[in-house]
C-alpha cells in the first residue's frame, strides 16, 4: 500500500510532519480518499466524527464531547497523529 500511496502529493505532505509514520499516512489516505473533496475543515471533521457536539438542557450546558458518528477507521490515524505530535 505504501508503494501505491507514495506517488501522491498528500503522502509527502503528511510524511513531512514530525511523528507521522508511513503506515498511519497510508491508512489516512486510504480512508479519506481524495481530501480535496472537502471544501472546509469542518466537513472533514464531520466525516471523521471528531466534530464537537454541544449538550444542553434548558439553561444547563455540559462539557462538549466528540460525536463519534463518523468513520472510526479514519479517526484512529488522526488520533495517532495528534498523540505523536
Amino acid at each position: 500500500m505504501e508503494t501505491l500511496a507514495s506517488p501522491l502529493s498528500e503522502y509527502d505532505i503528511w510524511r513531512q510532519i514530525s511523528g507521522v509514520g508511513s503506515s498511519s499516512t497510508v491508512c489516512f489516505i486510504a480512508e479519506a480518499r481524495d481530501i480535496r473533496r472537502f471544501s472546509i475543515n469542518r466537513e472533514l471533521n464531520a466525516y471523521t466524527g471528531i466534530d464537537i457536539r454541544p449538550y444542553q438542557s434548558g439553561k444547563t450546558f455540559y462539557s462538549d464531547h466528540i460525536n463519534k458518528r463518523g468513520n472510526p477507521k479514519l479517526r484512529k490515524p488522526i488520533y495517532l497523529f495528534v498523540q505523536n505530535i
